[in-house]
């Protein structure tokens, strides 16, 4: 399986924001890209995928919406089309 090259310039990161956050948005729910693809953004790196975090919604309004549940622990789901790790912001 050959993987994705990104480069994302930083002045674009609003208009992936909205292209990815289409398919999970609702006026209650924003999603965040986190992690090392913002790091390495940043730095003008190139990074190979992408992490979400997502703020107003539930595990079930996600599985709802066609996200797998993988993580058991703490709960992370693949986007059903971009299998891309969404996972709901902590509350600790």
């Amino acid at each position: 399986m050959q993987t994705k090259k990104f480069i994302i310039d930083t002045n674009l990161i609003e208009d992936e924001l909205k292209h990815i956050l289409y398919s999970i948005s609702e006026s209650k729910y924003t999603a965040y890209l986190v992690g090392g693809a913002v790091r390495d953004s940043l730095l003008e790196l190139p990074f190979y995928e992408k992490d979400w975090v997502v703020v107003g919604a539930t595990k079930e309004e996600l599985i709802e919406k066609g996200y797998k549940q993988v993580g058991k622990d703490f709960p992370v789901f693949l986007h059903p089309e971009t299998k891309e790790e969404y996972a709901l912001a902590r509350r600790e």
